[in-house]
């Protein structure tokens, strides 16, 4: 049988679930031709489904020796290495690239994975030299270095550079004004920071957080609506001696209670197994009857995020992803303080 009809019956294979025979299948296409692109494509794509990290690693160097200019390949085996702790090997996968071609988004991909490994002053020259090869997206890269000026280096001044360069080149690009909104409102510049996270809304009125920036940056009158739903909602006893948390600035006068799935009324939403999440003022009457959630954490008013924003952040390295430690039952289990110290030791 020829490669060709191999492959056809691997892919055949693949579309039934039937793995082991696609495998069969690869194998013998791959004795035939050893560097069949297309089998060693679909040789990966099964181990990605089957989620073997080992044959993940294995065949996407082998991808990347015959074609390293996919830089996609490269990227995916240093996003392995992020996600199995391996953080110093993952960098270093872009190095040998260096010797065979000299492309900007090479040395993007390799400034973004050495920020992850805290490289950042050498981060920002290879984010430099994206820049000097014209690379397409340069506001972009001006916003990365600033993050890593601003977060890491504690250089605010060299970060608002950054990100008037990002903007002189997009004036419209969001991520640059919420950026730069935010460090100027860490420096105590609160007019200018409200100018710009206004900016921010009347281009996308959905961004939550620049909302939720924006109350908190907006005059100080505004804690006395914080105070005054505090004494308008907790009018019992139970309630008054568990922790009040403020969940955001937006709808103050909406309590929010994180809870357990065994206690639901028709305004709940389900948030996991383990999770619901319920606002309704039924719940406060329960609880001073022995009827509501024995387990529950109270917040006022909440903080929303933009379609695709969340996303993005992560994406941009904005928040910590780490599995729910397994000696945890519940996020009910551990105090407020303890909680980062359980989930990242």
């Amino acid at each position: 049988m020829s490669d060709i009809n191999y492959i056809r019956q691997a892919k055949r294979s693949i579309a039934k679930g039937d793995l082991s025979s696609a495998k069969i299948a690869i194998k013998s296409a791959l004795i035939q031709h050893p560097n069949h692109y297309e089998a060693l494509i679909l040789d990966y794509d099964i181990a990605r489904v089957e989620k073997n990290i080992t044959e993940q690693k294995a065949k996407l160097k082998r991808l990347i020796k015959q074609k390293p200019e996919m830089l996609q390949f490269s990227i995916e085996l240093a996003k392995i290495y992020i996600d199995t702790k391996q953080y110093e090997k993952a960098p270093k996968v872009f190095e040998p690239l260096f010797k065979l071609f000299n492309h900007p988004d090479l040395f993007f991909n390799h400034a973004w994975f050495l920020t992850r490994t805290a490289e950042y002053q050498k981060a920002i020259c290879q984010y430099e030299k994206a820049i000097e090869l014209n690379v397409s997206f340069k506001e972009e890269v001006y916003l990365n270095i600033a993050n890593i000026l601003s977060t890491w280096l504690k250089e605010p001044d060299k970060a608002r550079d950054y990100l008037n360069k990002a903007l002189t080149i997009n004036p419209r690009y969001i991520d640059a004004i919420y950026n730069l909104a935010n460090l100027e409102e860490d420096l105590g510049h609160r007019s200018k920071a409200i100018a710009l996270f206004k900016k921010v809304i009347d281009l996308n009125p959905l961004h939550g957080s620049a909302s939720a920036r924006l109350a908190l940056a907006s005059d100080d009158e505004n804690c006395g609506d914080l105070i005054y739903n505090v004494e308008d909602l907790i009018k019992n006893s139970k309630l008054i001696n568990s922790k009040i948390h403020f969940g955001g600035p937006v709808n103050l006068d909406t309590g929010f209670f994180l809870h357990k799935p065994n206690y639901q009324t028709d305004k709940t939403l389900n948030i996991s197994n383990n999770l619901s999440l319920t606002a309704d003022e039924k719940v406060m009457q329960d609880i001073e009857h022995d009827s509501g959630p024995n387990d529950f954490i109270f917040t006022l008013g909440y903080a929303g995020w933009g379609k695709n924003q969340l996303q993005d952040e992560i994406k941009n390295g904005d928040w910590l992803i780490i599995p729910v430690p397994e000696d945890i039952k519940s996020i009910f289990d551990i105090g407020i303080l303890s909680r980062f110290y359980y989930c990242t030791k």
